[in-house]
C-alpha cells in the first residue's frame, strides 16, 4: 500500500488516541517489553525510548508519548502489511476491559487517514471487538472526526 501524503499526521491523530487510554505505565512495563520481544521490536523500542529521552525539549510523559509516536510511525512505515495487526495486538495485549465503542471509531476513522479502507478497518477490529464484547449492534455508527 502506498503511504497517503499525510500518514504523519494519521499517526500522530492515532497515536494520541491509543495513549487517550492511559497507556503510559504499560508502555514502561515488563509485559510491553515482552509484547516488543514477540513482535521483533524491543531493539527498535528501546532506541527509539532512548533517542526520545535525549530530546531537551521533551520533558516527562511528552518524551513517552514521542517515543509511541515514533514507534507506531516505524511499523506503518517498514512493516506496512503488519501494522493493522500490530495495532489489534497491542490494544488487545493492553486492556482486558471493555472499551468505549467510540474510541474504536476514533481507530478506524485515523486508520482511513492512513490509506487503509472503511471495511478493512471495520473487518478487522470487529471480530476482535466481538471476542471481547465491546461490539453491540446498537453502538455501530460513524463518528467523523473534525480538525
Amino acid at each position: 500500500m502506498p503511504l497517503p501524503w499525510d500518514f504523519r499526521r494519521g499517526i500522530r491523530q492515532l497515536s494520541d488516541d491509543v495513549l487517550s487510554l492511559g497507556i503510559d505505565n504499560y508502555l514502561v512495563s515488563e509485559q510491553f517489553a515482552a509484547f516488543c520481544r514477540n513482535h521483533g521490536i524491543y531493539e527498535i523500542w528501546t532506541g527509539i525510548r532512548g533517542l526520545s529521552r535525549d530530546k531537551p525539549e521533551l520533558y516527562g510523559r511528552d518524551v513517552l508519548d514521542n517515543a509511541f509516536f515514533l514507534l507506531l510511525q516505524h511499523i506503518y512505515r517498514a512493516r506496512n502489511a503488519e501494522f493493522l495487526g500490530f495495532l489489534t495486538d497491542l490494544l488487545a495485549d493492553y486492556s482486558g476491559v471493555p472499551l468505549n465503542p467510540s474510541f474504536f471509531l476514533a481507530i478506524q476513522n485515523d486508520l482511513i487517514i492512513l490509506g487503509y479502507s472503511r471495511k478493512d478497518a471495520e473487518t478487522h477490529f470487529s471480530s476482535w471487538r466481538k471476542r471481547r464484547g465491546d461490539l453491540r449492534s446498537d453502538t455501530v455508527q460513524d463518528v467523523s472526526r473534525v480538525s
